[in-house]
């Protein structure tokens, strides 16, 4: 999957295969502030749940979807209201593309994501 163009390219480095962001671009993407930041990041997960619909996520690794994850947790940090509207669009699918996002974590990322 290829990743979309940001307006901001910090948030090409959200695609580096690593569990941890770097801490110059986590300060550097919370300093762009939610009107900046919130639009990048809802970017990264439109464009990734549309490719998982359209089959081209299956074979790949989870660690190659770190950015996603990374995505996820940072509309929180920024405090978007929009991240809720994200959340009830990954719990709407069905039983085994939620398997294939959180496994067996579930029930222990999703409550972190709505606190």
């Amino acid at each position: 999957m290829t990743h979309p163009p940001f307006a901001h390219p910090v948030f090409e480095q959200l695609y580096a295969r690593d569990y941890f962001i770097a801490d110059d671009v986590l300060r550097e993407i919370l300093a762009l502030g939610p009107a900046a930041a919130v639009p990048e990041l809802l970017k990264i997960i439109d464009t990734t749940l549309q490719a998982f619909e359209a089959g081209e996520l299956a074979a790949t690794d989870w660690l190659d979807r770190y950015y996603f994850y990374h995505a996820l947790y940072l509309l929180p940090e920024l405090r978007a209201p929009e991240a809720f509207d994200v959340y009830r669009r990954l719990l709407r699918l069905d039983a085994d593309s939620i398997d294939f996002w959180f496994g067996d974590n579930l029930f222990e990322e999703v409550p972190g994501l709505l606190a």
